[in-house]
């Protein structure tokens, strides 16, 4: 039983560090695009995706171990989840506010990605000192009005499949004890339908407005829409959880 905490805590760590990766990878185009070198913008934005996936195996090996070895039940098991989002919530407001700072973190690994490979830029942008990368400031903040209610409601769609998929899935495996094996893969239906939501709505959307050469704000306000359809994505989760944590005897 001493191993639970850590293992929780763990996996609250890859969680976040996957969504951290996933929700800083959009700022790889508005760097892009205020550098004019938006192809390695988006380059780098789908090279960061899929790195950040790489925790994913590992939290779902974690929840697997800790349902399979009955060592909570259903309700502690929701508790830890509702645990997992916090963090996260807090990240993504920070994130936000903070946009400007991350699109520089990008520029600097489209400015060192001249010269280096991918892994080698990224960290020379953590650990560079160099005066000689020229950055521009985003200074587009965000405001509510600028959030396109629409695009806010594709994007939170997509995200609350992803964030919330795996723990809904796993919660059913409390459920259907002889099944666990194969409720467990609702996750990747989940995770399915969430993609194909960004894949045919956000991504074409954000790529289509940041190519436009015209002056105008419309990628800005597609770029702020995203991210607070995310935001309210986690927050949808967390009350979907809390929701069915209430209302669980088991």
């Amino acid at each position: 039983m001493t191993e639970i905490p850590e293992l929780i805590l763990l996996s609250i760590f890859f969680y976040l560090l996957m969504h951290l990766g996933d929700s800083a990878a959009i700022n790889s185009i508005v760097a892009g695009k205020l550098s004019d070198k938006l192809s390695q913008g988006i380059s780098i934005e789908k090279t960061t995706i899929v790195a950040s996936k790489l925790p994913f195996p590992l939290i779902l090996i974690i929840q697997a171990f800790l349902i399979e070895n009955e060592i909570m039940s259903l309700k502690e098991y929701l508790f830890y989840a509702i645990l997992h989002l916090i963090p996260v919530i807090a990240m993504h407001i920070f994130m936000i506010r903070n946009a400007n700072a991350f699109q520089k973190f990008f520029q600097k690994i489209i400015f060192f990605r001249k010269r280096k490979s991918l892994p080698i830029s990224i960290l020379m942008s953590i650990y560079s000192r160099t005066n000689d990368v020229e950055l521009i400031d985003f200074t587009k903040e965000f405001s509510i009005k600028r959030v396109i209610l629409i695009k806010s409601f594709v994007s939170s769609l997509a995200y609350v499949f992803l964030a919330l998929g795996f723990f809904i899935s796993f919660s059913f495996a409390f459920y259907f004890e002889d099944f666990r094996m194969t409720i467990s893969q609702l996750t990747s239906i989940f995770h399915g339908i969430g993609g194909l939501i960004l894949a045919f709505f956000i991504d074409p959307m954000i790529s289509k407005s940041v190519d436009i050469r015209a002056k105008n704000e419309i990628w800005v306000n597609n770029f702020y829409s995203i991210m607070f359809g995310r935001l309210l994505s986690y927050i949808i989760s967390l009350f979907i959880l809390i929701i069915y944590f209430l209302n669980v005897n088991i």
